[in-house]
């Protein structure tokens, strides 16, 4: 079944452009970058797909817009939608000089599928927000494109209704097996709607791969910090000599790390490191209730209660490096206090300080 993709991205440079041809001629998955240029890069990511004959969407590059079965859903049509009345789901078939009877027919199947077909008599300001955003989708789907173009289409809508609406267009999705092209700086967004993400920064692709993949093995620091909330914490480090391994001394603390080849650490022995921490990764008390794992001394600056988990904000090591831990819910840590917090060794991260790139694992 095709896929679904979702790009997550910083903005993108002139040199973009030819960037962005370069990545599809890269890699057999669709990648889109977001923010400055959308147009041009969404316009060149449909044409270029068909061009380098990875994904044939039944018309030739130069053909025109209303001849391509790609259908485009920016944030902007949610405001615009129709002129008079939710009839107009029809406006991309009558372009395209298609027979009364066809047209009928499939803004009745759209309108039945999206739910609309109590809405077809009003007009748009008497819409909700989620209607409209239906509606706009239906526009999409009435075209039966072989690939949708989507460009942020849920940022102008509130947090509440911005899941609803995720969850309306991921179960759409599946049912119509459409390949997509999702724009979206939101990183929910595209951990959860995508097959495969591309991440990119200042127009250059850092990485592209399945979501929990990226955010397991994040290629730099970037990435690093940019999936996940709260973020990864990255912290100064040093890695020892000990007879034939190594050491990481980081926050005051010095222990042994599974996971990482020799070879690939021997260039940074009794040197700088950077160490990344998730949140999660950071525990109260050992989940094992052993002590074999190794722990750091903290301080805590702040907690964050949020019902389900509990957020600590702790100074680390003599520098005093903020970090952020994801604890249980029923934790009994204050402000003000001392605490030791127990590291999961095997999910330690490390970067190369100069060039931010990540220290492979062993696989």
């Amino acid at each position: 079944m095709p896929e679904r993709v979702a790009a997550v991205a910083r903005p993108v440079g002139r040199v973009a452009h030819q960037r962005m041809r370069n990545v599809l001629e890269m890699a057999p998955d669709l990648v889109a970058p977001a923010c400055q240029g959308l147009d041009l890069h969404q316009r060149v990511a449909a044409r270029r797909m068909t061009a380098v004959g990875k994904r044939p969407f039944e018309a030739s590059a130069s053909a025109k817009a209303c001849r391509r079965r790609q259908a485009r859903l920016a944030r902007r049509r949610l405001l615009g939608i129709a002129r008079k009345r939710i009839v107009d789901l029809a406006f991309g078939l009558r372009r395209r000089k298609m027979p009364r009877e066809e047209i009928d027919r499939r803004v009745a199947r759209v309108a039945e599928k999206l739910g609309l077909a109590p809405f077809v008599a009003r007009k748009p300001h008497a819409l909700s927000g989620g209607q409209r955003q239906r509606v706009a989708l239906g526009r999409a789907i009435v075209r039966d494109p072989k690939v949708f173009l989507f460009d942020e289409p849920l940022s102008n809508l509130d947090a509440s209704l911005r899941v609803t609406t995720r969850n309306e267009l991921v179960k759409q999705q599946h049912e119509l097996g459409t390949t997509t092209i999702y724009v979206t700086h939101d990183q929910v967004e595209a951990m959860t709607m995508g097959d495969r993400i591309c991440i990119m920064n200042k127009g250059e692709v850092v990485q592209i791969g399945k979501p929990l993949e990226v955010y397991r093995n994040p290629a730099d620091t970037f990435v690093a910090r940019f999936l996940g909330n709260p973020p990864m914490n990255l912290l100064a480090g040093r890695l020892d000599r000990l007879g034939a391994g190594v050491t990481l001394a980081v926050a005051g603390s010095s222990f042994e790390i599974p996971g990482f080849p020799p070879a690939a650490l021997a260039p940074y022995a009794d040197g700088p490191v950077t160490v990344g921490l998730r949140p999660e990764d950071l525990y109260e008390a050992p989940p094992d209730r052993s002590d074999r794992m190794p722990a750091i001394a903290a301080r805590i600056l702040a907690v964050e209660p949020l019902g389900a988990e509990t957020l600590l904000m702790l100074s680390v090591g003599a520098a005093g490096e903020e970090i952020t831990a994801r604890i249980g819910r029923d934790t009994a840590l204050r402000q003000g206090e001392e605490a030791r917090l127990f590291v999961d060794s095997t999910t330690i991260h490390l970067f190369d300080p100069a060039t931010t790139k990540a220290i492979a694992r062993s696989r």
